[in-house]
């Protein structure tokens, strides 16, 4: 789960400063205010691990990544490539971390978290700081800091080393560079006695990034007939075209989730769908239907009332097919997961909106059978949205003790005068939001004062 991110000189931010995140995070703010960026740079660095060419050390897309952005100069705040591209993040740890002492014993490291800093430069020159954190009381305490100072040439050193790592006697100060952002290279081991850290380290934030999925706003239209192979993709997809491949995998290999809703009963995973469609007053019913025995091509049904016929997706409002890719991610993401969605209310009616936040809430207090046993799914949301009604049903839920506050992240992003600003909301334990920013959704009040003085004024006239 990420915990902390920061970014610098980063498009329209100069300095994000530390953005908290919690297991719903949630942002809001105009368009082209830099809300987008923040989820941007988590998909750069997974696109980047994901990068079959270990020589760059960011892979800024092409057309098969989840975001393009470009070159350097499209990327850097201003488009100075003077600037240097910054930025840190931080995430809890999962598995404990083991080192090999110098006395040849193993020796496990109890972290709670981990934290990477880098600094990149035009000609990819970079300076990579590793930080390794256990806390006690909620207090970090840092145990351990690398901080590796690459140059053009492939220079780098180890300025904070443990001294169970020191170098090798009569090994050379030059290395080869870096892999990607992050990664040492294989050559280390034969430099320093122990570089066992260094190997946890980076399958830790490996895990972290393989395990982040995103949604965009812009989602595949509904089909008449879905055609199913078998297979059994990683993720949705980033416009949900793999969301019924997901849907039908997840019920023949029995994926069942157990959630709060229903009373901690598992049930399996088309219903799960079917029954978040019905609670946000979308449909009565939904399912899927092969064409054919043995086929490979199903139709996905709904009955939109108790009275009503089965009809396929291509006959109801578009709204039903645009949050069913976000259901069906919410649930069918493996545990540990990191989700983010980019306006998930599109297309959707006010009280189904509100539902999100409940589908939400629901999501990250929802179980997994496995193996006969719930286990904790343990999901986390990123979540960019415009909706002023999902936000209320999270305060109303907070409020009703649903969730707590301790739970929920929220931030506002503005623009101002080019560069983007993110205020933290303050949420007490009864949902109310203690800093409320100006024009936070619009200038609601000053619309109404408006047509108050209209009407008093065609009045005045009569």
């Amino acid at each position: 789960m990420i915990t902390k991110l920061r970014l610098k000189n980063f498009k329209s931010w100069k300095d994000s400063g530390d953005i908290i995140f919690k297991p719903i995070t949630v942002f809001f703010g105009a368009n082209s205010s830099g809300k987008s960026s923040i989820s941007q740079l988590l998909l750069l660095l997974k696109q980047t691990l994901e990068s079959q060419d270990q020589g760059n050390v960011l892979h800024f897309g092409d057309g098969n990544s989840p975001v393009n952005l470009g070159t350097f100069s499209d990327i850097i705040y201003q488009g100075n490539i003077k600037n240097k591209l910054e930025f840190y993040l931080e995430w809890w740890n999962e598995e404990d971390i083991e080192i090999i002492k110098k006395n040849g014993k193993t020796e496990e490291l109890e972290l709670d978290s981990l934290g990477l800093g880098v600094t990149i430069g035009q000609k990819n020159n970079q300076n990579v700081v590793l930080q390794l954190k256990e806390s006690f009381l909620k207090k970090a305490k840092e145990i351990a800091h690398i901080s590796t100072e690459r140059n053009y040439v492939g220079r780098y050193d180890f300025p904070d080393i443990d001294p169970d790592m020191a170098r090798g006697p009569g090994k050379p100060s030059e290395l080869p560079n870096l892999i990607k952002f992050f990664q040492f290279p294989p050559v280390i081991k034969s430099y320093f006695k122990d570089t066992s850290l260094f190997d946890e380290y980076s399958v830790s934030l490996s895990n972290l990034l393989s395990q982040l999925y995103y949604l965009g706003p812009l989602r595949e239209y509904p089909k008449q007939i879905y055609r199913w192979s078998g297979s059994t993709p990683a993720h949705v997809s980033y416009k949900g075209e793999s969301s019924i491949d997901a849907l039908l995998s997840a019920n023949n290999f029995g994926k069942q989730i157990v959630s709060p809703k229903y009373y901690r009963t598992s049930k399996p995973f088309e219903e799960v769908v079917s029954f978040w469609l019905k609670e946000m007053g979308l449909i009565y019913e939904f399912h899927t239907k092969p064409i054919r025995k043995n086929g490979q091509e199903y139709e996905v049904l709904v009955k939109v009332n108790e009275r009503g016929r089965d009809v396929r997706l291509t006959d109801v409002g578009i709204g039903i097919s645009q949050v069913i890719p976000v259901i069906i991610q919410t649930f069918y993401a493996p545990i540990n997961s990191c989700i983010i969605f980019e306006q998930p209310e599109i297309h959707l009616h006010p009280k189904a909106q509100v539902g999100l936040a409940d589908l939400f809430i629901d999501g990250i207090n929802s179980k997994e059978k496995i193996k006969g046993s719930n286990q904790d799914r343990d999901t986390q949301f990123i979540i960019e949205t415009h909706s002023e009604h999902f936000l209320y049903r999270l305060q109303r839920r907070i409020a009703e003790g649903e969730v707590t506050n301790d739970q929920v992240a929220l931030y506002f992003i503005k623009n101002e005068s080019g560069e983007s600003v993110c205020e933290a909301l303050s949420l007490d334990e009864d949902g109310n939001i203690l800093n409320w920013p100006d024009n936070f959704f619009g200038d609601s009040l000053g619309e109404m004062k408006e047509m108050i003085t209209a009407i008093s004024k065609k009045k005045g006239k009569k």
